[in-house]
């Protein structure tokens, strides 16, 4: 089997600008046949993944990139991504967000996965699920109650005034888990009619993004949460004495000194007491995500092993069935006893590679597939 790889940058080894800067990096990563033979990418507010079947010349370009990453190779790619759709590698550990994130992110990259990366996502997918349904603990946190929760440990249970901008998945979320512990909520959204929409769904207010941050200006709290690629401007307005936090995959604002800023990256740092008790009823799932994908890695080496085995053996026998007819002709023999002989010959010399298993014998296989260079 091809080799895999995973460069992975997330909120243990980077900051959000930073993943931001990888993410814009590797954006036109595409498979054409001399960096990358099949890709997908994964950009969150917390992440940045780059799952890759490299030639020698990406897998030299893999090596060489950030050392802020971690480069994971064959099974520990194979384990990072069950992990990470069980979300034991979130800020937020457990949540269930990155399934939906993961799926959106193999769905737009289908037509840059081949066999590997398909058989990869969609076998880790399903189990995953398996494994959710059997050993997760339930509710689970997510990066938008961890940001609540260090609101409400700053400011007291409340309630208290916040603006919520941004009507994605984790604005929405964020509008959710506020409204529900007695906050009041009001919604920004860029795009109008579907911030109406949304707060008409949700009971709550909203007000148009040309003049949000004057209007809103008397608020507790903002939650940043838009998928801006640049700070938004106009924050804070004059008269803000609250706390933004930003919830961005790329800085939402310009930090500065004296700005009451809560980031990603500084939830981070807080993250175990913020979860308190909870890691410790994750420690079943994490053990049985440990035996699952080790099943998975042994399943994909067998069905890679099989596919070279049987390229060889076909190669093998193209050349010696080649060989023995033009020596038939040449030489006026039977050509079908020449064949049955010369069949016989290639399978007796490949009969100790056919009992042997392990890597040696897959590299071997590989070599006479011509899927490897010798």
């Amino acid at each position: 089997m091809s080799r895999i790889f995973c460069l992975s940058f997330d909120h243990r080894s980077s900051n959000s600008a930073f993943r931001s800067e990888e993410a814009a990096r590797w954006s036109g990563a595409a498979p054409d046949g001399e960096t990358f033979f099949e890709c997908l990418t994964l950009f969150t507010c917390n992440r940045f993944e780059l799952f890759a079947v490299p030639s020698r010349e990406g897998e030299k370009r893999l090596r060489s990139s950030s050392p802020d990453g971690r480069l994971l190779e064959d099974s520990d790619v194979v384990t990072h991504l069950l992990r990470l759709l069980l979300g034991l590698e979130s800020l937020a550990l457990g949540e269930e967000q990155i399934v939906g994130q993961v799926r959106r992110s193999y769905g737009e990259a289908s037509e840059n996965c081949g066999p590997i990366l398909h058989y990869l996502f969609q076998h880790a997918l399903s189990l995953a699920s398996t494994l959710r349904s059997r050993y997760h603990p339930g509710r689970a946190p997510s990066t938008a109650s961890l940001m609540v929760n260090r609101f409400e440990e700053g400011r007291g249970s409340g309630p208290h005034r916040t603006v919520v901008v941004g009507c994605g998945e984790i604005g929405l979320e964020t509008a959710r888990i506020l409204k529900r512990r007695g906050h009041a909520v009001t919604l920004v959204n860029r795009t109008e009619s579907r911030g109406r929409q949304a707060a008409s769904t949700l009971g709550l207010s909203f007000l148009p993004w040309e003049d949000w941050p004057d209007r809103a200006a008397a608020a507790d709290a903002f939650f940043l949460c838009t998928a801006s690629p640049r700070p938004l401007e106009g924050l804070p307005p004059e008269g803000f004495r609250g706390t933004l936090f930003d919830l961005g995959g790329s800085p939402q604002v310009e930090f500065r000194a004296g700005l009451d800023l809560v980031t990603l990256d500084s939830i981070a740092s807080e993250r175990d007491r913020l979860l308190g008790d909870y890691r410790r009823s994750l420690l079943r799932l994490k053990q049985e995500a440990g035996s699952a994908a080790e099943g998975l890695w042994l399943q994909m080496e067998k069905r890679w092993s099989d596919v070279y085995r049987r390229l060889a053996m076909g190669r093998a026998r193209n050349v010696a069935l080649d060989r023995a007819r033009k020596t038939a002709r040449r030489m006026g023999w039977d050509e079908k006893a020449l064949d049955e002989m010369a069949w016989s010959v290639v399978k007796g010399v490949l009969h100790p590679l056919l009992e042997e298993k392990g890597a040696h014998a897959q590299r071997a296989w590989k070599l006479l597939a011509r899927e490897e260079e010798s």
